[in-house]
Order: C-alpha cells, then structure tokens, then sequence
C-alpha cells in the first residue's frame, strides 16, 4: 500500500472512530444527558480530528519528500548504469600507474654486499629470492612481481633453510 493510501486508511478509521462515539453520546444524551454534554464531545472530537489532520499532514510530507530523493537517486543509478563501460573507465582521466623500480637498500653491517636482483630475468622462484635476499618482504615482494602473496610465501618457506 502506497503512503498516500495508508494516510487515507488511517484517517478513514479515526473518522469512523468518533462518528462512532458521537453516536453513543447522542444516545446516552437523549436518556437525560444534557446537550452540553453533546457540545463538549463535538468540540472533543474536532480537536481530535485537528490533531489526526496536523500529524497525517506532517507524515504525508515526510513520506513525500522521502519518495521524492528516492526518485532522484534512482534517475542517478539509471544514468550511471546507462554510461557505457569506456566511458565510465576513462571518466577518471588519470593514466596507469607505473610499475615499480627495483629499491637499492644499502648493505647491512657485517654481511657480504648484495647484489641487487631485477625481476623477470628468471624464473618466479628466483625472482622472489633474488627480491628477498634484498631485504624485501614478501607483501612488497608479491606486488612488485604481480603475484599471490600466498605464492610468494610459500616459495620462500620451500627455500628456507631448514631449522
């Protein structure tokens, strides 16, 4: 059921409600109630009804301003999902990161110089090695050669010397 409808149904129900009511204290002010009484209930039931229109007419508004940027946001989707892929990859206008240069780190204390090794001259295992024994660890050795971490770790566990 759509707001508008619910707004309706409500405010049907809260109608029905006093006229209901109404009635009853018409039939209790003809066995001797005094119409005083009955003006009181009429005056009772209007301000009710005021205050049943004030709070419809507020949640009316709220649902309607809720529809509206729904309608918005969805008209946004439509036009995104409209945009051919092309478009929408060459939206950022940004060119493709390069790849990364080997790092030249300087020799620790007390150990031979390391030669510096440059991937794709071997095999990935000896890339890796090689990458390693520069002081790389493995999550830069996985994204300076493209692959899997998990590969990368597990070839340097298969060449590590036994403990």
């Amino acid at each position: 059921m759509n707001p508008q409808g619910v707004a309706i149904w409500v405010l049907s129900a809260s109608t029905l409600v006093l006229l209901i009511v109404v009635l009853i204290q018409h039939r209790r002010a003809r066995s001797g109630r005094t119409r005083e009484g009955v003006r009181d209930l009429i005056r009772q039931m209007e301000r009710l009804a005021q205050d049943v229109d004030r709070r419809m007419g507020g949640a009316l508004a709220d649902m309607q301003a809720a529809i509206a940027d729904a309608d918005e946001r969805i008209q946004a989707l439509r036009e995104l999902s409209d945009q051919p892929a092309d478009e929408a990859d060459d939206a950022d206008d940004e060119p493709p990161p390069e790849a990364p240069r080997p790092v030249n780190r300087p020799p620790e204390p007390n150990s031979a110089p390391a030669t510096v090794h440059v991937p794709g001259e071997g095999s990935t295992h000896e890339d890796v090695l090689g990458l390693s024994r520069d002081g790389l660890d493995p999550a830069e050795i996985a994204e300076r050669l493209h692959r899997p971490i998990g590969e990368v770790d597990l070839i340097l566990r298969l060449h590590a010397p036994a403990r």
